[in-house]
This record gives C-alpha cells, sequence and structure tokens, in this order.
C-alpha cells in the first residue's frame, strides 16, 4: 500500500508588516533524496498556512494531508513548538508515526524519546546514507532497528543504533534547482569546522570533522546552478568556510569565470588583507566573521584564540576599503565575565559599527556538554524576546521547558561569576535597540568613556543601583523600549563632548519616532 511521507516546515516569525513566515529547510533536499528512491514526499510550509497560529489548526492542518509518517526538521528555536505540536498530532491520529530530525532532535535525541512517547523515532546527525533504507521501513520491508543514525526505543529502552559515516564534502548532495529560484540560492560549501569553541554546539554535532567541498566541484555545482536558475547572488552555507588560505585564493580564481555575487561565513585568522581583496574582485559581496568578546583572555577562555588586532585589519579591509557588507558577530554573558571584558567587547561593537559593519549581539545560551557546570534559569522572557523564538501556547510551553532543562536549555541563562542571568539579556536588548535607533551616539558615546563611566552609565540608563544585579522587574522595565531609550536621551544630552553632541543630533534628525519600539 502507498505510504504518505509529509515533511512539515514549521520555523515562525513575525515580519515587520506583523505577517508569520516561514524560512526555507534543508526538507527540499530531502525531499530530493527520497524521489530519487521512488517516494514522493510532501513539504507543508506551515508559515504559509499561517492564518490562526494555534496548535489546533497546525494539527488540523496537517492531518488533513492524511499522512502515515509526518516528520519534522527540528533546530533550537522551533524545538518546544514542534513536541507541543507532535502530542496534539499524536492524540488526534494514534496510528500516525511522527519522527524528527534536525541539529536539536539530533543532540537531545536519547532524553526526548525517554519523556515524550509520542515521538516514534528520530533520525541523528546527517541522513542522506540512510534514506534508501528509510524508504524501505516506510513500505515495511526493512527493521527500524538495522537502519543507521536512528534513535528508537525497545521496550521500554532507549537505543541508539550505530552511525553511518559522515560524508565526505564531495559527497554531500546537490540540491535540484529550476527557473523558480529568481533570487539568492543557498548552497553547501561543506560540513564541519575544525576549531572546538566553548559556546558552539557545532563540533557536537559535527564531531569535529571539518569536510569541505573541493574547490572544483563546489565551482561546478556553483555554475550548474546560475545556469538553472535566474539567480545571480549565492550564499555559501558553511560553519567556516575553508581554513587554508591557499583554497580560498584558489576559490577566487575559479569562480571569477562564472561572473556571480557570492557570499560565506569565515574566521577572521584564515583571511589576509589581499586575500580579503582577491574575494571582494571576485564577486563576494558580504561576509559573515563571528568575533564573541573584544578581550584577549577571554578568547583564550572560550577557545575562539583570535588574534583582534588582525581581525580589526581584516574587517576594516573589507568593510572600508572593499565596501563589502560585512557582518560582525559578539556574544555578551560568558560566566567568567568581568565588567572589564564586558566593555571591552562593547566598545568593539561600537569600533566596528564606525567601520559600516553589521553588528548581531547575543547573549550567551547554554550547550549540552555545559550543562552540568552551569546554574541554569528560565524565564519566559528569555523566551519571548529571542529573535526567532516564537510562544503559541505559553500554558503549555513554558511547563515543558521548566520541567526538562536537559532538552530545552537554550531557552536558560547562566548565573555568571559577576552577574545575574538577567544582566547579558539586558544588555544586549539596550545595545541592539541602540544600534538600531542611535547608532551613530552608540558608537560616539560608548568610544568616548572607560570601563568605569560605561557602568555608571548604565546602571543610570537602566535606573539600577547595581546593572550586573538586576531583577526580574528591572529587566522588564528594561524592555519598555520606549522609557529605555528615553533614559538613554537623557543621559547622552548631559554630556559635554561635542561629538557626542553632534551624533545625537545627527540620530535624531534621522528619525521620526526615535523611541518607539
Amino acid at each position: 500500500m502507498k505510504k504518505n511521507i509529509l515533511l512539515v516546515d514549521f520555523l515562525l516569525h513575525r515580519d515587520k508588516k506583523d505577517s508569520y513566515l516561514c524560512y526555507s529547510s534543508s526538507l527540499f533536499l530531502l525531499q530530493n533524496l527520497f524521489e530519487k528512491e521512488g517516494v514522493k514526499a510532501e513539504i507543508l510550509n506551515l508559515g504559509e498556512l499561517a492564518s490562526e497560529i494555534t496548535y489546533e489548526n497546525f494539527s488540523d492542518l496537517i492531518l488533513e494531508k492524511n499522512p502515515n509518517y509526518v516528520g519534522f526538521s527540528a533546530m533550537v528555536n522551533n524545538y518546544v513548538n514542534i513536541i507541543v505540536l507532535a502530542e496534539k498530532i499524536k492524540n488526534k491520529s494514534p496510528e500516525t508515526t511522527i519522527f524528527l530530525g534536525g541539529p536539536q532532535a539530533s543532540i537531545v535525541a536519547k532524553e526526548t524519546l525517554e519523556n515524550f512517547p509520542w515521538i516514534d523515532f528520530i533520525c541523528c546527525g546527517e541522513v542522506e546514507k540512510i534514506i534508501p533504507d528509510l524508504v524501505k521501513y516506510f513500505n515495511d520491508t526493512q527493521d527500524l532497528r538495522k537502519i543507521k543514525n536512528i534513535a528508537r526505543r525497545e521496550k521500554d529502552k532507549v537505543i541508539e543504533n550505530t552511525q553511518a559515516p559522515l560524508l565526505s564534502g564531495d559527497e554531500i548532495p546537490k540540491m535540484r534547482y529550476n527557473k523558480s529560484f529568481k533570487k539568492e540560492v543557498r548552497v553547501e560549501g561543506g560540513r564541519g569546522c575544525p576549531y572546538s569553541c566553548s559556546f558552539c554546539s557545532a563540533s557536537i554535532y559535527w564531531k569535529n570533522k571539518f569536510r569541505p567541498k573541493s574547490v572544483k566541484n563546489l565551482v561546478s555545482e556553483i555554475k550548474k546552478i546560475k545556469e538553472e536558475t535566474e539567480t545571480d547572488t549565492i550564499t555559501i552555507i558553511h560553519d567556516n568556510f575553508f581554513t587554508n588560505r591557499s583554497d580560498i585564493i584558489d576559490f577566487c580564481k575559479k569562480i571569477k569565470s562564472v561572473d556571480i555575487n557570492w557570499s560565506c561565513s569565515v574566521r577572521a585568522d584564515c583571511l589576509s588583507p589581499e586575500t580579503i581583496d582577491l574575494m571582494s574582485s571576485s564577486g563576494c559581496k558580504s561576509l559573515f566573521i563571528g568575533i564573541e568578546s573584544g578581550d584577549k583572555k577571554c578568547q583564550k577562555i572560550i577557545g575562539k584564540n583570535l588574534d583582534l588586532n588582525h581581525a580589526d585589519k581584516i574587517i576594516k579591509r573589507a568593510s572600508v576599503e572593499n565596501r563589502m557588507e560585512v557582518t560582525t558577530f559578539f556574544i555578551i554573558g560568558f560566566p567568567h565575565e568581568a565588567p572589564e571584558q564586558i566593555y571591552k567587547t562593547v566598545r568593539k561593537i561600537a569600533e566596528y559599527k564606525n567601520y559600516n559593519c553589521l553588528v548581531s549581539v547575543n547573549d550567551l545560551s547554554p550547550i549540552k556538554k555545559n550543562l552540568e557546570k552551569q546554574k541554569l534559569l528560565f524565564h519566559p522572557i528569555f523566551f519571548e524576546r529571542k529573535p526567532g523564538y516564537f510562544s503559541i501556547y505559553p500554558e503549555k510551553e513554558y511547563p515543558l521547558i521548566r520541567n526538562y532543562p536537559e532538552i530545552f536549555f537554550p531557552h536558560y541563562r547562566m548565573q555568571g561569576e559577576n552577574f545575574s542571568p538577567y544582566f547579558p539579556v539586558a544588555l544586549v536588548h539596550l545595545i541592539n535597540r541602540l544600534l538600531l535607533r542611535f547608532p551613530k551616539t552608540f558608537s560616539s558615546w560608548v568610544l568616548s568613556i572607560d570601563s568605569n563611566q560605561f557602568i555608571n552609565d548604565l546602571e543610570k540608563i537602566t535606573k539600577s543601583d547595581d546593572v550586573f544585579q538586576i531583577s526580574e522587574k528591572e529587566l522588564s522595565e528594561i524592555f519598555d523600549s520606549s522609557k529605555i531609550l528615553l533614559n538613554f536621551i537623557q543621559e547622552m544630552e548631559k554630556k559635554e563632548d561635542s561629538n557626542l553632541k553632534t551624533s545625537l543630533e545627527k540620530d535624531l534628525s534621522e528619525l521620526k519616532n526615535p523611541v518607539h519600539s
């Protein structure tokens, strides 16, 4: 009997018009692989059908397809939503088999199956090699116990089957494209990262195996994409696009003849100023570079180990001299961070903003390998205010998060040696508001003061006696953007610095409603 397989894309967010959208995912690649095995797997994009944002509605939309198997791609920011929705589906249709895949499901597979009986099995890690066996399982000709990369139950015990060897870079399947792809196309440049930064779970998921595609094959793939689509822009997806400068140089020389705009993520210490020039001339229009901390000691503790002086040269060369769009990433809230170290990070953010960089600032989320060492706290505001996270039914989601920290740990925050769990959340919110509304004033302010003055100013802006030990109530008040921005304006107006006053005047003149959140 023909089986119906439904792959559900369930990652919601609000856009600027307050509508609901859904990001594309790797489900399209899985759909291609299933079709190669003679099985049609339908993708259901719940974001496109989100006229009513309820688990009841979503479960009805899924079950209207009469699926025998429902698969979810589980990320950090949608995992609790998927668990709730899956239970709703199973309650309505007990005979429907529900399976998960994706990074978060893979990392907490054992804990998930032990606690949520409505999840039938989990595909862990890379699944490309097991698609043929999964198809046989769907057709009742293969035993789930014999399929690699599967976590399942056997009686009352969770069993994790042996793992299939990881794919080499050139074994990564290629997506099928057509003329419907008219804008930016995403193409994998490889998988894994050879580094082991303490804050990143990529090394766990990819087992520290760095597997770039060969330059020859990647350029050939991009050339074919350009021929098969109407796109003129591709984004190379890889945690760290090449670590060898000679490979980057080779890629730039070959991709130049393809005549296509491209972007990638890369470490600053894998680049030289000359490499940046070559990348720009070959069509690279944007770079994504993780800096994380502006403090040298912190760089060593977290395992990032960047030479910050070198990073400054690279970012300035790319953004200022080559006019590339450079997005730099920072993290605030490492448990060991002292006020002086946090100030150095904020100062680095201000410096890069002056280089016309885009800046992404986030508070630190726990990862599984460090859970035992950390004192964790959950508060709904950590979930509700996190970009990309989406609460649909708090009465169901929040008890799950509280009861299973070993599964939903990304929604928790840590007690630092020098600050409360609320402080990094508050500071990141404030910085992001200021970067959005008062970018010139923010940079002028931070670069004109030292760490002690920075702390004093923060306490005046947040109306806190000790900003590093802010309370739950104070955090809620800080999230009142109108109030916090008014406080900021008032404090900046009191200062005598002429450059700062000029920056404030410019920012205010560019905003019709500068304190609206």
